[in-house]
Parts: structure tokens; C-alpha cells; sequence
């Protein structure tokens, strides 16, 4: 008979020579601290595992001066962040190093192939499975404790078949990853295409061949010799009036979709807001405001509103003079990276992160400013454009989405036991 799996996760038996067993039997708690001073620091991202901190960019924490607060993970150790295991973040190392003491670090016991269970522990059902487990806010900062972890239990084939089942995983998932690689270039190089389009009629205008003139502005060059060169200042308008509820939709700006409702674009590494907390005082946005986060300015992080909202006092707000330029196109131009360029000159602080570009050196920038009917036409053209590409983009996400499902799928039903592999099938 086989041993029946009590987790609603596998739905069915188990392959009768599989067991269940609890974490803590198949790895072992590595608590080892730092006390060598090894400064190969580590660092855990979601969706790609253990990487070196040199290679983790400008995202999460910095990495402490003290090595010996961290603690110890080798090639073959398990990764978890109980905060976020809940949402995937789980990696196999490649490297010996050390990383945060708040990552729980599996090493693996005899008769365990780490590989195959780091899959186990991809799948999304276990991840959800765990959330009976997990204390915290609702998908936001749930935690999953090391005592209640250690204690589920997951499947366990023998040595063979686990390193069989990896093996075949490999192959197959690295298979998976390189066609989803390929969309995703595919992508890219429809927005350069796209990105190409908007520069050509923001800064050229509609009409062929027109007689340009020298803007003097470095980023941008010639223009029409009929558009108009003016400073930011002359078309907005710094509005500073604070919410006295604190009530009003909260709004944030993100560097790829401009200003959104900020419970909609909920990121797992940010700082989240939660209504328990008193947003009296927080910046009012109306809708077609342009709402910038100074801090970001060098990442395109800034957009016209759709909404009406209250955003964070350490944003700008300012009212645009739409008797002089159109919203839609004023947000067409400020998103070029062109003027990402500029705006890079323009901020000041100490490293990149931290550069901040203040109100009145925004407001000092030289824009081109076309007659009004001509932006009109200018936009029309984009937004129709930008309709096709969002269609054939839109199609493209969809193949990544089925892919990943597959994989998903794929993963699941093996590492299960429901789909057996065999030295044939590889």
C-alpha cells in the first residue's frame, strides 16, 4: 500500500516507495555564524536565487561593514527567506559565502539531493500551503517561524530517483527559460522600436522633412523651426495642499507605468502603507497633475496622474497650463529618455540611489513645445501606435504566462510522484 501524503497539496498517494518526512529530517539547521570574517557576501532575489550582493544592483539592502553579523551558506545549501517564502523566494547556492543571519540556511543530511527539494519548493501550492503557518499581514509581511518550517513534511523519493527527477527537471525547465528568454527579447526589442517612434515624432513633429532649428538643449537638438523652447517653469505650477483626512486614494508613482493607485502595484520590496497608519498631511494629486518622486528621477520615475489621490510629502506636485501644453503629450516627452538624461544631470547626492532632483532645478529644464493643434496630431499618432504595440505585446505576455504555467504544472506533477521519470524519458 501506499503511504497516503496528508497535505491537500499532492491530492492523491504517493509512489508506494516515496516517504514523508518532516523538514528537520531531511536538512539541518545550518546556524553557523560568520566568525571567519568571509566577506563573499550573498544575497537571495526572488525568481533568481542565490547571487553575489556585487551582482543584486540597487535593490534591497545594503550589505553591513560587519561580516560577522552574517552567517555562514556553502554550495548545495537551501536558501529561505521566511518573510517571502510564501511568495517564492527560495534559491540553491552555487557559492560558499555568507549572507543575512535572517535566512534560514538547510543543509543538506545524507540521502538528500538538495536540487530536487529546492523544486519542491517552488511550487506555488506548497507556497500556499505554508500560509497556514504564516503570522503577519495578508501577503504583504507574513513570516513563516523556523520551528513551525523545520516541522512540515515534504515527499521523499529515494537518492537515485531524486537526483533522476533533477536531472530531467533540468533539462526541461532550462528548456522552458530559454524560449521564455527569447519572447522577452522579442519584447525588448519591440519597445526599443517603440521608444524610436515616440522620439521621432516628440522631437521632429508630423510633418516631413520641416526646417529644423538648433534647440539649444544638449538632450534633444534640433527641432522644428516653429516649435517653441520654453523652461518647465512656464507650463507648471508647484501645488503643495495636504490632505487634512489623510482618506483620499493613495497613489505612488512607479518607474514603468507613471502615476497608479498604489493597492494596485503592491511591491514586495516596498515599504507598504497600510491604513493603520495616519496619511493626514500627505500631498493632494488631481487628475492630469504631473507628480514626480525626486528620489527617482534618474530611473523615469514621474507621470502625469489619471487619478485623483494624495501621494507621499516627499513627492512633487505641480498643475500643468493646458492652454499652453497638452497632458498626454507633456507626459510623452518628460518619459523620454532623453530627458531621463537630464534629469541624471541635473540631481545631486552622494551615489545613485540617493540622487534627488529638486523642484527648481526640474522646473529650470528646457522643453520643445509645438503649436497646440500639432501636438494633438502628434499624440494621436503615438497613442494609435502605442495601441497596436500593446496588442502585440499583450500577445507575446500571454505565451510567457502559458510557459510558466507549464513549468508550474510540469514541476508539480513529478516532484509529486504523479508523473514518474525514467532513464528512457531522459
Amino acid at each position: 500500500m501506499s503511504e497516503i501524503f496528508h497535505n491537500p497539496l499532492w491530492l492523491s498517494n504517493l509512489p508506494s516507495e516515496w516517504k514523508l518526512e518532516k523538514i528537520k529530517h531531511i536538512f539541518t539547521d545550518r546556524n553557523e555564524k560568520n566568525e571567519s570574517g568571509n566577506d563573499n557576501y550573498l544575497s537571495l532575489m526572488k525568481d533568481v536565487g542565490i547571487v553575489p550582493y556585487s551582482e543584486k544592483g540597487n535593490v534591497g539592502n545594503k550589505t553591513s561593514d560587519t561580516p560577522e553579523k552574517y552567517k555562514m551558506v556553502y554550495r548545495n545549501d537551501i536558501v529561505v527567506n521566511p518573510m517571502n517564502v510564501l511568495i517564492g523566494s527560495v534559491g540553491l547556492s552555487k557559492y560558499d559565502g555568507c549572507l543575512s543571519s535572517v535566512y534560514i540556511v538547510l543543509k543538506p543530511n545524507e540521502g538528500t539531493y538538495p536540487k530536487f527539494f529546492h523544486y519542491v519548493f517552488f511550487i506555488k501550492e506548497f507556497q500556499k500551503y505554508l500560509r497556514r503557518i504564516a503570522t503577519g499581514i495578508m501577503e504583504i509581511r507574513e513570516s513563516v517561524g523556523k520551528t513551525e518550517f523545520f516541522s512540515e513534511k515534504l515527499p521523499v523519493p529515494p537518492l537515485q530517483e531524486q537526483k533522476l527527477i533533477s536531472e530531467y527537471l533540468d533539462k526541461k525547465v532550462t528548456d522552458i527559460d530559454q524560449l521564455i528568454k527569447k519572447i522577452e527579447e522579442k519584447i525588448d526589442l519591440l519597445k526599443e522600436q517603440k521608444d524610436s517612434l515616440i522620439n521621432h515624432y516628440i522631437f521632429k513633429g508630423v510633418t516631413q522633412n520641416p526646417l529644423m532649428k538648433d534647440s539649444q538643449i544638449g538632450v534633444v537638438g534640433s527641432v522644428p523651426s516653429h516649435w517653441k523652447v520654453q523652461r518647465l517653469k512656464t507650463v507648471l505650477k508647484v501645488y503643495d495642499v495636504r490632505s487634512e483626512t489623510g482618506e483620499e486614494e493613495l497613489l505612488s508613482v512607479t518607474i514603468g507605468n507613471g502615476v497608479v493607485k498604489r493597492r494596485e502595484y503592491l511591491d514586495d520590496d516596498d515599504e507598504h502603507l497600510s491604513r493603520a497608519e495616519s496619511l493626514e498631511g500627505y500631498k493632494l494629486v488631481k487628475q492630469n497633475d504631473l507628480v514626480n518622486n525626486i528620489m527617482k528621477m534618474s530611473f523615469c520615475c514621474l507621470g502625469i496622474s489619471p487619478h485623483d489621490g494624495i501621494v507621499s510629502p516627499a513627492y512633487s506636485v505641480f498643475t500643468v497650463d493646458k492652454n499652453t501644453i497638452l497632458v498626454g503629450y507633456l507626459h510623452q516627452l518628460l518619459r523620454t529618455e532623453n530627458y531621463v538624461v537630464e534629469y541624471r544631470r541635473g540631481s545631486t547626492g552622494i551615489q545613485e540611489s540617493r540622487m534627488r532632483l529638486y523642484d527648481d532645478d526640474f522646473l529650470n529644464i528646457a522643453i520643445p513645445i509645438p503649436p497646440m493643434d500639432e501636438q494633438k496630431k502628434i499624440l494621436d499618432i503615438l497613442l494609435e501606435k502605442e495601441e497596436v504595440f500593446k496588442k502585440v505585446v499583450d500577445v507575446e505576455l500571454a505565451r510567457i504566462t502559458k510557459l510558466k504555467e507549464y513549468k508550474e504544472s510540469l514541476i508539480s506533477s513529478i516532484v509529486s510522484g504523479k508523473v514518474r521519470i525514467t532513464e528512457e524519458m531522459l
